[in-house]
């Protein structure tokens, strides 16, 4: 079912008709921008399923009694949904509007063949993860606490309860740590891209496994490098840090998430998301490029291992006082140029599978950057120069390499 509604925004009086997607979340943010001023209009859609019931809140537009509504005053229209793109805020149009299909209707269409697959293993994905942030990563969260604290001690009492013994016998700190990546699997496993994730998998076991046999002493200098520096400790910390983030704002990315399941791409020109603004995830991105940028150092080494049989000898690069492992992590503090650096063919690189802008990260740390609300555009200056020619924009959507950025988790 839908809702429909009307919004008078509470900065310029403009009229919207707001119609909202009843979906599965129980609850759902709403960020809609007034196409006339340009505001944020934010809210939350509560559903109540067992009893039918559908409340929406707004800060910065007063809704309206649909019974005094003259067709003529309504200046736009929306679609507002917690799981689907939808249309984006545009001129309101009397006969076109007014008997729109639902988004729900929309989605079916395009993302699926006359089994509905693909839309209803995007549907089982979300609730199965709003389950799991609910009901079970509290648990995981403190399970990952504990080995980063070093409190080995309560663990195998505390996962057991997951873990059977036959295949988890979690009897030293290898077993622990096992048995904690296989926690972290159980529970994300929902919103992994399945494909990616599969095939990094068995590249990463199949290439450390040739790297262990042809140089098994270099893996030992490797681990206790890493281990005895701290890194390791760092890395899984930022790791923890990172998911701990994603779960809070999980919300804002379902829409987006969607996106994968969609026969065609989108046409992202005239469709959105109203569950979130760039704002509200700009420095989730941020922090995700800082984390990778630190943890690639792994990466390098392993390459280095591989490909000159010693985890400390770094590849001739543009960059030519780089030529240790040391100098990389001491000399090298721009995230965007380590992973610049990584931009080579070498096996271990391809476990990164990102398309990073170092501008815009720059951009976002500055703030110096700025948002199209109204039609879900980012711009920003890639060389910190404030000239037509060095201005980017782009639908901040997008996961289409043609855009130059991935925005999915």
């Amino acid at each position: 079912m839908t809702d429909r509604s009307f919004i008078k925004c509470e900065v310029c009086g403009s009229v919207i008709m707001v119609r909202t997607q009843v979906g599965w979340l129980p609850n759902h943010p709403i960020r809609i921008h007034c196409a006339k001023c340009g505001i944020l209009i934010s809210g939350e859609c509560i559903q109540d399923q067992e009893n039918a019931d559908l409340s929406i809140h707004f800060e910065n537009a007063v809704r309206l009694d649909p019974q005094n509504i003259d067709v003529g005053d309504v200046g736009y229209y929306i679609e507002v949904s917690g799981e689907l793109l939808t249309s984006k805020i545009r001129p309101f149009n009397n006969e076109k509007d007014e008997y729109q299909p639902p988004p729900f209707f929309k989605t079916l269409w395009a993302m699926d063949n006359e089994k509905h697959e693909s839309f209803s293993k995007f549907k089982s994905s979300v609730l199965q993860f709003l389950y799991f942030t609910k009901n079970d990563w509290p648990f995981i969260r403190r399970i990952h606490e504990l080995w980063l604290s070093k409190k080995y001690e309560y663990l195998p009492t505390q996962m057991r309860e997951y873990l059977p013994s036959d295949m988890f016998p979690l009897s030293n700190e290898m077993e622990y740590l096992r048995g904690i990546h296989q926690l972290f699997l159980m529970g994300f496993s929902p919103v992994l891209q399945k494909h990616f994730f599969d095939t990094i998998t068995k590249s990463i076991w199949e290439n450390i496994s040739e790297v262990v046999n042809a140089e098994p002493r270099g893996c030992i200098a490797l681990t206790e490098f890493f281990v005895s520096s701290g890194l390791l400790d760092d890395y899984e910390s930022r790791v923890l840090k990172i998911l701990n983030t994603f779960v809070d704002k999980y919300p804002f990315f379902i829409t987006i998430i969607g996106l994968d399941c969609y026969k065609e791409t989108p046409d992202l020109i005239h469709k959105g998301t109203t569950t979130v603004s760039f704002e509200d995830v700009s420095h989730f991105y941020l922090d995700c490029f800082e984390a990778i940028g630190e943890i690639i150092t792994l990466i390098v080494a392993y390459n280095n291992l591989k490909y000159r049989n010693d985890f400390n000898a770094m590849p001739s690069s543009s960059f030519s006082k780089i030529v240790t492992l040391r100098h990389f992590i001491d000399k090298m503090q721009n995230k965007g140029n380590r992973i610049k650096f990584c931009e080579t063919n070498e096996i271990f690189n391809q476990i990164i599978g990102l398309d990073a802008d170092n501008g815009l990260r720059n951009a976002i740390g500055h703030g110096s950057y700025s948002y199209d609300g109204i039609n879900q555009v980012v711009s920003y200056y890639s060389s910190g120069k404030q000239e037509k020619k060095h201005k980017r924009t782009y639908i901040w959507l997008s996961s289409s390499k043609k855009h130059g950025h991935n925005f999915k988790p």
